[in-house]
């Protein structure tokens, strides 16, 4: 095996070894049947986050700021990313970090979130279709594959590590700091597409090892995203990007992430299927397995996510279909 073999198993089975010492702290199976039953009933939801539209009738748009599409489109055309200063007014990004807090509290994990219509409203509001229509090069659908960022407010907590969402480039993630994410926050870090040197432009996750010249260029050239409450961040799904590690504990650092297809799409991994961005919003019973399934696919990411692990399976026993209000 490989110097990079024996390192990514030895990372596998830390991360293995950690995730089942947090299954030892799992919910206990009468409280998992519980939660189960009540993660269909809106009421359940409405009374965790009192006041956060849900299955609304006639859905809101949230107030945005106006951008140039044009410039923003052109920046992500040529940088592989793209920065949106706060879009979002900062009390639309307080009612959001309250909803993750509430559903904290009452212990459930932070993609949860996506059971309120405020969430999936984010690319749908202001100007941000028509930028995502220049930058998919149609109306586009939302990918199933969100998430929930929740760095903890401590020194040498840290974000996702260096990865590619996804190899195909005509995919386009957005990302929206919930929260402050400046450098001394772990804010997001991403490698301009048109500065990585050719021969790691396709598959390079499978190299043993990088020439040392080619290792250079990536770290002088990555570019720190600090962001602002409200901020979105947008790049091409094949960009790599990371989250830094904090030297902050002034708060957590919260970002809601979505990805966005030009084309229909199921994910290989869940089977979930993609949403319309121009259509209605989904009923209640795809966002809860939605949610159950991102814990599935990413608790070793974010391994506080092991402790729902049961309760994801048991809401995730069919994919979410494209079930509309």
């Amino acid at each position: 095996m490989s110097a990079r073999g024996r390192s990514t198993a030895g990372r596998a089975a830390a991360a293995d070894a950690a995730a089942a010492m947090l299954r030892d702290l799992a919910l206990p199976g009468a409280e998992v049947v519980r939660r189960a039953a009540q993660a269909f009933d809106a009421a359940y939801w409405r009374r965790i986050v009192p006041g956060l539209p849900l299955l609304r009738a006639r859905v809101r748009r949230l107030p945005a700021r106006p951008f140039d599409v044009a410039r923003v489109s052109g920046d992500l055309a040529a940088r592989g990313y793209a920065r949106l200063d706060r879009v979002y007014e900062a009390g639309v990004m307080r009612r959001l970090v309250r909803a993750v807090d509430r559903l904290r509290a009452h212990d459930w994990p932070a993609v949860f979130a996506v059971i309120y219509d405020d969430f999936w409203m984010l690319p749908r509001s202001g100007r941000l279709p028509a930028f995502l229509a220049a930058a998919l090069g149609s109306q586009g659908h939302q990918s199933a594959n969100v998430w929930l960022h929740y760095v903890d407010a401590r020194a040498e907590a840290a974000g996702w590590p260096p990865h590619r969402d996804h190899i195909d480039p005509d995919r386009v993630t957005m990302w929206v700091a919930l929260t402050p994410a400046a450098v001394d926050d772990g804010c997001i870090s991403v490698l301009p597409s048109h500065v990585l040197p050719t021969r790691l432009s396709g598959s390079w996750e499978g190299l043993d090892a990088w020439p040392r010249e080619d290792v250079l260029r990536v770290l002088h050239a990555a570019r720190p995203l600090p962001a602002t409450p409200g901020t979105v961040l947008c790049w091409r799904a094949n960009v790599l990007h990371w989250g830094g590690y904090r030297t902050s504990t002034a708060r957590p650092r919260m970002a809601f992430s979505m990805e966005f297809s030009p084309r229909p799409s199921s994910d290989v991994e869940t089977g979930a299927v993609s949403v319309p961005l121009a259509g209605p919003l989904p009923d209640l019973a795809f966002r809860v397995r939605l949610a159950a399934h991102m814990v599935r696919l990413y608790h070793r990411q974010d391994l506080r996510s092991a402790r729902y692990l049961e309760l994801a399976r048991r809401l995730a026993a069919d994919p979410p279909m494209a079930q509309f209000r």
